[in-house]
């Protein structure tokens, strides 16, 4: 019974010198989820706030990602509608996140930072 105290205590001891704390899921976190689960409208959603931020030559880490990440899931979005023969309304629907998307994309393709698109494997 004393070890099993002993050990018990030394475990939070432990667990309090290195810092243990619980992880924490962002916005960008919550996008990749819902994209994994197939939720794109709901992905865009999430990272449009993030997405009307910064500007391509000066990111912040969150606006960049966010950037991205729209682009990634706006792109995705619009394969799944074409595959599925949405309709001209849906597909309207959906128009300002795809002008957004391209607004984006050519932002940073004609910025003056490289921004190397292929390592972004988020989603």
């Amino acid at each position: 019974m004393m070890i099993d105290v002993t050990r018990a205590l030394f475990g939070v001891v432990v667990m309090a010198g290195l810092g243990v704390a619980p992880a924490y899921a962002g916005p960008f976190e919550d996008a990749v989820a819902a994209t994994n689960q197939g939720d794109y409208v709901g992905a865009l959603d999430i990272l449009r706030p993030g997405a009307l931020l910064g500007h391509p030559d000066q990111p912040q880490m969150w606006d960049a990602d966010s950037r991205a990440g729209f682009v990634s899931v706006a792109d995705k979005l619009s394969e799944q509608l074409w595959n599925d023969g949405a309709s001209d309304e849906v597909v309207k629907s959906h128009e300002a996140d795809f002008v957004l998307a391209f607004e984006i994309a050519s932002d940073y393709a004609t910025s003056e930072v490289f921004v190397n698109w292929g390592m972004r494997y988020y989603l």
